[in-house]
């Protein structure tokens, strides 16, 4: 006994497109692989991919979280993330195939306008530099459009945060973003660095190209994740001591006041 489900698309002659749909099986049993997505499942991808999580790091995180019991999310494609891309109206994020001219395409479109273009800095891997301290091999891109410069010169003097997020791309690069508190008392986003690395050599540089950029910031204080990397970078470059509010900053100075009640 054949399926009963089906879909029959006719063109009328108006131009119209009529649609008619059985989506009752019959004489088998549901598949998962042949369910839909639910809106939530979906929306919650569209909004990595807005994010800029890539179609392979979603997929991985999906198999990683993997239960017993299978639903139809856990069985995604990147066939079914296409799809979602076009739903949402996400796939003009993509402008090649290939990475590279991908990104190349975006810079080349942001520099055509001077006044909103947001890249300070750009290394492919391969170029040298003579001005900057980067090897051959590493990446960097930075980004600072003018409104987040003038929100970095109007909240950077209150305080300033730096963390990185790892598994942003299929490359393993590392988005730093350096963000202020704005009036509302929202973190704000003031420049974002994709880099190869995060040790102190590369959030030099990229202190350096805010710097050059914005002036120097002299925030109260600077707050990041337990790794100093970010803490020494920012003081080498702006010159200015803040008050260390990361965790590594804390327990060091914790570990000094103990040793003295010792």
């Amino acid at each position: 006994m054949n399926c009963t489900a089906g879909l029959k698309v006719c063109t009328l002659k108006e131009g119209k497109v009529q649609l008619r749909a059985c989506l009752t099986h019959h004489g088998h049993r549901t598949e998962i692989q042949h369910t839909w997505l639910s809106k939530k499942r979906r929306q919650e991808i569209a909004v990595k991919l807005r994010q800029g999580v890539s179609s392979d790091t979603i997929l991985d995180d999906i198999r990683k979280s993997m239960p017993n019991n299978l639903y139809r999310h856990h069985i995604i494609e990147k066939k079914d993330i296409n799809n979602i891309q076009l739903a949402y109206g996400l796939k003009t994020i993509i402008r090649h195939t290939d990475d590279l001219q991908s990104v190349l395409s975006w810079i080349e479109e942001w520099k055509s306008d001077p006044e909103t273009d947001p890249v300070l800095f750009h290394k492919m891997q391969g170029e040298e530099f003579a001005d900057f301290p980067l090897s051959k091999e590493e990446y960097m891109l930075v980004l600072e459009s003018p409104f987040q410069k003038q929100m970095l010169q109007q909240f950077g003097a209150k305080g300033v945060c730096v963390d990185s997020t790892h598994g942003v791309t299929g490359y393993d690069f590392k988005l730093t973003t350096l963000m202020v508190v704005d009036e509302f008392g929202s973190g704000f986003p003031a420049a974002w660095c994709l880099s190869s690395h995060e040790h102190t050599t590369a959030m030099t540089v990229f202190f350096d190209i805010i710097k050059h950029n914005t002036g120097t910031i002299t925030p109260e204080w600077f707050m990041s994740d337990t790794a100093n990397q970010y803490y020494n970078a920012w003081v080498g470059v702006m010159g200015h001591l803040p008050r260390n509010c990361s965790v590594c900053g804390m327990l060091t100075k914790l570990g000094g006041r103990i040793s003295k009640k010792k």
